[in-house]
């Protein structure tokens, strides 16, 4: 691990050929043993002042490097001199070959194994892991919080995901905003389609007597599907979901895709279509439904919407994953 010891934006200053003050207790408040630390300060004449000692003497067990200096002034009224200063400082030390690059300690398994057992959940054997990343002697969500930073550390997030728009249109409006997702996320699709399709007259919600009327009237309402098995499920990291609102819900007709797939370590971002009804707690009930997943707040489009207003919506989305290694366990858990 390396440190690069910091005071305000530049390092630290040297105050009176010295240190200032919180720098000694930000040092003698740690343990810098077997790492290294590359000190980088400001001054206005006096360079690094025996600053470097001062930090060796303080942190003892550490690796001190020689460090680097640039006057005040200079980083304030030329800018540009201290950037090519700096990066020529930093290039020439080659300071990424301090950085550990062995295996990571810790993979997204041993994120769900932590999760798991702090929920109470059925973990396998965890005899001997290393878990307890603060030392408190504790397994703790505090611990699972440090692991996953760690673990996203090794994560490549420049554009490695992979995204699937999964939709069922009735009239065709759900169809195009969905061609828009797909095309803003360079996604792939996958149709929701019920074994029986919906006939124009089957959609007559005027009609008491037509299929929807009749299926909406029915507490035990199915829809089979020709299947809910989506090609290399596993390889998608995000999901959008798009259905027209039915009687201010959901379609049924996306019922059992929700149900039957499991959205575990997902993003799921759902999308309606409708004429007047809003989005209301659709994305809501179908989150309850599935029971996995990282659910994003949804959004409603209409037959109007453009092309522009769905890019404008998606590019606008986290799908950073904040969330799947999420935990609402309050207890923590001392070790045996």
């Amino acid at each position: 691990m390396t440190i690069m010891t910091l005071y305000s934006s530049a390092g630290y200053p040297i105050w009176h050929s010295d240190l200032p003050m919180a720098m000694y207790t930000f040092m003698e408040s740690y343990d810098f043993s077997d790492k290294t630390i590359i000190p980088f300060n400001t001054h206005e004449g006096s360079g690094q002042s025996g600053t470097v000692n001062s930090i060796r003497q303080t942190c003892s067990g550490a690796e001190v490097m020689d460090g680097f200096s640039v006057r005040g002034t200079t980083a304030q009224n030329d800018t540009e001199t201290s950037k090519n200063t700096v990066k020529n400082w930093l290039e020439t030390n080659d300071f990424k070959s301090l950085v550990n690059t062995e295996k990571p300690l810790y993979t997204t398994e041993d994120l769900h194994n932590l999760q798991d057992f702090l929920l109470a959940k059925e973990t396998p054997d965890l005899k001997g892991k290393k878990y307890d990343l603060d030392g408190d002697g504790v397994w703790s969500v505090f611990d699972l919080c440090l692991m996953r930073r760690e673990v996203l550390k090794t994560v490549d997030t420049d554009n490695s995901s992979k995204t699937l728009v999964a939709y069922y249109s009735a009239s065709g409006t759900t169809e195009k905003i969905a061609t828009y997702v797909a095309g803003s996320m360079n996604a792939d699709t996958f149709i929701i389609t019920p074994v029986q399709p919906y006939s124009d007259s089957d959609l007559d919600w005027t009609d008491q007597g037509s299929r929807v009327v009749t299926e909406h009237n029915d507490e035990n309402r199915h829809t089979e599907l020709v299947t809910v098995d989506v090609p290399d499920w596993d390889s998608y990291d995000n999901v959008f979901i798009g259905y027209p609102i039915w009687w201010h819900e959901a379609s049924w007709v996306i019922n059992d895709f929700v149900k039957e797939n499991d959205f575990t370590g997902k993003n799921v971002i759902p999308f309606c279509t409708s004429i007047s009804s809003p989005l209301g707690e659709s994305d809501t009930l179908l989150a309850e439904m599935s029971g996995t997943g990282n659910w994003l707040d949804g959004m409603r489009f209409t037959s109007r919407s453009t092309q522009d207003e769905v890019k404008s919506w998606v590019t606008g989305l986290d799908l950073s994953n904040s969330n799947i290694f999420s935990i609402r366990a309050e207890n923590n858990y001392p070790l045996d």
